[in-house]
């Protein structure tokens, strides 16, 4: 029988830690691609402070109309990570600083800030605030629609009635992956730090993805 020499366990525990943070990388980048090919949630318990839309709810191609009533088209933000606001009411103060804090947000992701652009959807029903159009005009990575199914698909899952749709949903913020579904929904209790550490986790789930794919092709 060989005898260990302190070397020879130095190396072995050396490459145990590698290994351990290695399957610790590919836990959420597995998770992810899980869930982008069978659109269905693990029931064991995850990192993500969100709750999962079940199913995910596929933003429309068409009926969205921008903030002058016009058709706006998806390809606005194709491959775009999306944090989304909803404003199913009048726009309060607090509606506004959350508009406003969410592209704060989007900015201190340096390096992911062009992976990322803030969707703001708005019942059309609504009459729009001067204090809210000046907001939106001024923000950068800020797209705007109105579009009333949308919210109440959404307000269906998050509070869980398909016979009521008129639920505020004023606060509530969602992720939207770069295939345009509503994935994950927040409360709002839970600050604009929580959804930024989710969200940071899926960019880098999704960069691992793309780099797999793009070394390992699929075949023709």
């Amino acid at each position: 029988m060989t005898e260990q020499t302190p070397k020879t366990i130095s190396n072995t525990k050396a490459t145990l830690v590698v290994g351990l943070m290695f399957a610790m990388f590919l836990v959420p980048y597995f998770y992810v691609i899980y869930i982008y090919n069978t659109g269905e949630i693990p029931t064991t318990k995850t990192n993500e402070k969100g709750t999962f839309f079940k199913p995910f709810i596929k933003l429309p191609e068409h009926e969205l109309l921008d903030l002058n009533q016009q058709s706006w088209s998806i390809n606005h933000i194709e491959g775009k990570w999306l944090i989304m606001n909803f404003v199913n009411e009048e726009c309060t103060q607090s509606c506004l600083e959350r508009i406003f804090n969410t592209e704060q947000a989007i900015v201190a992701l340096t390096k992911d800030e062009g992976r990322v652009d803030q969707l703001v959807v708005i019942n059309p029903e609504l009459e729009i605030s001067e204090d809210l159009q000046t907001l939106i005009k001024l923000r950068q990575y800020v797209h705007t629609v109105r579009n009333k199914s949308l919210l109440d698909a959404a307000a269906q899952q998050i509070f869980l009635s398909k016979e009521q749709t008129n639920h505020d949903l004023s606060g509530y913020v969602a992720i939207i992956d770069p295939e345009s579904q509503l994935l994950l929904w927040y409360t709002p209790e839970q600050s604009i730090s929580v959804i930024l550490r989710d969200l940071k986790r899926l960019l880098k789930s999704s960069v691992a993805s793309y780099s797999s794919q793009t070394e390992n092709p699929m075949p023709n």
